[in-house]
């Protein structure tokens, strides 16, 4: 059977959600875009962390991986890798070693998805980068909480972001930024 990104994204949902059935505010995001929208991410789920999933059917190319494992390992806690088998060589030279790895496959007409390399925690977010996921709506808040957005609230996304950097240890940036994004609405993914 041919492998499908939709059949791969199907089954992820589903073990996105088991892994995380715990944890009722994990909140799973299709198509979210990251780095004012240079790159989007398959599927991100976020709770107390924030988990990145990226999917590479046989009929995808390795072409954009470089500067999405870029872009995603600035961001991201936890990132891994779904793929057809057939590309786990050549990923193993593009992605960061923290990354887990998943190879999709088909046994007995149903499809499987079979961790063959566990992610680790990603200890270098970079703060800008995580910031400027959300609107300036919402970065003005988190400068009012902070009581530091006097001269602030007119000025350009960048500069407001930037801002948020100072003001913000990494911990609570982090923290403040998932709790924003699990309160978002998002399109729901529909299943084909």
């Amino acid at each position: 059977m041919k492998i499908r990104d939709i059949d791969i994204r199907k089954q992820l949902h589903i073990e996105i959600a088991l892994e995380h059935h715990d944890d009722p505010s994990t909140k799973i995001i299709d198509e979210l875009g990251l780095c004012r929208g240079q790159v989007r991410v398959d599927i991100a789920a976020v709770n107390g962390k924030f988990y990145g999933y990226e999917i590479k059917s046989p009929q995808d190319t390795l072409v954009r991986l470089p500067k999405q494992a870029e872009v995603y390992s600035q961001i991201f806690d936890y990132m891994t890798l779904i793929m057809h088998e057939s590309f786990y060589q050549k990923s193993l030279e593009i992605i960061p070693d923290w990354w887990g790895i998943t190879i999709a496959n088909f046994k007995n007409n149903q499809l499987i998805l079979e961790e063959v390399k566990t992610r680790q925690e990603n200890k270098s977010i970079n703060p800008l980068a995580l910031v400027e996921l959300i609107w300036k709506d919402e970065a003005i808040e988190m400068l009012k909480q902070k009581d530091a957005h006097k001269g602030y609230i007119n000025k350009s996304r960048p500069i407001i972001w930037s801002r948020l950097c100072e003001v913000y240890d990494i911990e609570d940036l982090k923290t403040a930024v998932r709790n924003i994004l699990k309160t978002r609405h998002y399109r729901e993914f529909v299943q084909q």
